[in-house]
């Protein structure tokens, strides 16, 4: 009888891989639990991000900063991204990054700003989103935030044809410096 019979051998790797296995599962069962990742709005379906994200193969964009979180995998000729293992945020970072299309640098908040205080005669939501090339939560909250800041004004204003109120957002412009002097102030 052998003193290892009983023992079960294995290696830092295989546990490795066992336990990344593992949590490749538990992902998966957490995204069919939780339906909100298949309602979120996504650049395209999660097969065809899978498909574009595969098709770069051994690349250097696995060391750029933006998806320094994503999985990777040794293949021959380098590293590649695994788009089998990732979760749905970090597939579409990745998807994004695959396309050349990289977020702006800006906040939210500042980019709705910028978008708003550039058009005098206001904007609605939908138009200040696409202006701005933000998502619809992020932009209404912004709006709310400015708004709460008194920064600009909102207005609601009938669609075609006596429909619903619809909101417009207009920037409040800022006051004139007002001088301190009486004598500048009534020159002006």
């Amino acid at each position: 009888m052998s003193l290892l019979s009983g023992v079960n051998l294995s290696s830092y790797a295989d546990e490795c891989i066992d336990a990344a296995h593992d949590l490749d599962q538990r992902r998966r069962e957490h995204e069919t639990r939780h339906r909100r990742f298949r309602l979120q709005l996504r650049p395209a379906t999660r097969e065809w991000m899978e498909q574009v994200v595969s098709a770069v193969g051994p690349t250097e964009l696995v060391y750029h900063q933006s998806v320094e979180h994503v999985p990777v995998k040794p293949v021959a000729g380098g590293v590649a991204f695994a788009p089998e293992r990732m979760t749905i945020s970090a597939l579409e970072d990745t998807y994004n990054l695959c396309l050349g299309i990289i977020q702006a640098p800006e906040k939210v908040y500042d980019r709705v700003w910028e978008v708003l205080s550039a058009n005098p005669t206001g904007l609605r939501l939908k138009d200040v989103m696409s202006e701005a090339e933000t998502p619809r939560t992020s932009s209404q909250r912004a709006v709310e935030q400015l708004e709460r800041e008194g920064k600009i004004r909102v207005r609601l204003e009938n669609t075609r044809g006596g429909g619903s109120l619809r909101k417009r957002y207009y920037p409040i412009p800022l006051a004139a410096p007002v001088s301190i002097d009486r004598s500048l102030g009534v020159s002006l």
